[in-house]
């Protein structure tokens, strides 16, 4: 009887890896970006939330001179 050659199956194998780190890395460049996101958010917020405070001040003290 002839002996059968056994395929390599390491093929499978790398596709399976790389697919697993693409994947990881899609995760992870989402996740930056949502961070990247909220950190803007937050920011222009803050800055709303400053201008208005500032704004109410200024009325408050005219109020106060009359």
């Amino acid at each position: 009887m002839k002996s059968k050659r056994k395929r390599n199956s390491n093929g499978f194998v790398y596709v399976y890896a790389i697919g697993c780190i693409l994947l990881c890395s899609l995760i992870i460049v989402g996740i930056v970006s949502l961070a990247r996101i909220e950190r803007t958010a937050q920011s222009e917020l803050t800055k709303k939330y400053h201008t208005e405070i500032k704004k109410g001040l200024k009325e408050m003290n005219q109020l106060l001179k009359k």
